[in-house]
């Protein structure tokens, strides 16, 4: 694929050395995941005690987040050294985890890590200029203040919205033309596997107990389905935010000149963890410089490949600890993206033709 730039320069990035090479570790770690996931979702339905419920519940939305994780580096071919299985891997853990697997390979390893912070191209969280703001509905516009408030309150619902929704549940249109047996048999696959759970989470307690019950289907449904949907859409929509916005980080309206090494660098942000945030918030993930100068390495090694180009230098990038009060900065900072200038502004500097502010 034109996004997955595996031939970057040993001397530019030191990262080789960061490669999977281990086929058991994470075929136990999948494992692993898959199990919590299935478990909970039995056991979700088989009991009827509200705290079992409710812990099986957080349970399935934490493996979910994992088994993302594991077909995001498996859909890179980076998951363990087997191509085989990795397509298997892929295919089952982005379909599990909301994903139609062609559309999200195409999205964003060809569309997203071979035109970071396009505006032509990238869609991850393109903001809009002062000028389209303008132009835009109220509607619209509303939806860009809530997106992009500095509490994170919109993080998840712009995820769902403008990625999940719009681009990651079917075929790309620009792909069927030659889209495979396997990109059709993966929306299939998808929206069987996805009808089944709802169906199980339904009325599966009816069938055990032939006596329907609405408000335990219900808070099945809510606990099993929508609950991991929601948590995963503010997973993701965290972590594609901050891993390409800031103040200090251009978007360009064309492919800049400079080498691959480079332009990942300068589009893309180190976040780092401290305390008690690296455990609960995605911070293996983070590491995501390293992740576009070489998709080749997993997860799980992104932290020390960040490290070891941190210790050497080899390229510049922009790194930020995170704290809530350096979220809430980057996140008022960055609401419009002026292109002729390359800063960027926040809503109350776009004006209206009659001077009045939007």
């Amino acid at each position: 694929m034109a996004g997955d730039h595996h031939g970057v320069p040993a001397h530019l990035t030191s990262t080789g050395g960061f490669h999977e090479i281990s086929t058991v570790l994470p075929t136990i770690f999948f494992a692993t995941a898959m199990l919590f996931y299935f478990v909970g979702l039995l056991e979700l339905v088989l009991s009827a005690r509200l705290l079992v419920k409710v812990f099986c519940g957080v349970a399935m939305c934490v493996a979910l987040g994992k088994i993302f994780v594991v077909g995001h580096d498996a859909c890179h071919d980076s998951f363990t050294p087997s191509k085989c299985l990795n397509h298997v891997v892929a295919m089952s853990s982005l379909v599990i985890a909301f994903h139609v697997p062609s559309a999200w390979k195409f999205w964003h390893n060809v569309v997203h890590h071979a035109h970071t912070n396009d505006l032509s191209r990238d869609f991850v969280w393109r903001p809009l200029s002062p000028q389209e703001y303008r132009i835009a509905s109220a509607w619209r516009r509303g939806c860009e203040r809530f997106y992009r408030h500095h509490s994170g309150a919109g993080l998840g619902a712009y995820y769902c919205y403008e990625i999940l929704l719009s681009k990651m549940l079917v075929v790309p249109r620009y792909h069927r033309s030659r889209a495979k047996w396997n990109d059709l048999r993966g929306v299939f696959g998808f929206y069987l596997f996805h009808i089944a759970v709802l169906l199980w989470l339904a009325t599966g307690h009816s069938f055990i107990t032939m006596k329907f019950d609405i408000s335990l289907a219900i808070t099945d449904l809510t606990l099993g389905f929508l609950s991991p949907l929601i948590y995963l859409c503010y997973m993701i929509g965290f972590v594609v935010y901050f891993n390409h916005t800031h103040p200090e980080i251009k978007w360009t309206t064309s492919t800049p000149s400079r080498n691959f090494a480079e332009r990942q660098a300068l589009t893309t942000v180190n976040l780092e963890f401290r305390g008690i945030s690296e455990f609960l918030l995605p911070s293996e993930v983070m590491g995501h410089v390293a992740h576009h100068l070489d998709t080749k390495i997993p997860a799980r090694k992104l932290r020390k490949a960040q490290n070891q180009l941190v210790r050497d230098a080899l390229v510049p990038f922009k790194t930020e600890v995170w704290s809530w009060a350096t979220q809430c900065r980057i996140m008022k900072t960055c609401k419009l993206y002026e292109p002729y200038e390359q800063k960027w502004l926040r809503f109350e500097d776009c004006r209206l033709r009659d001077g009045s502010s939007l």
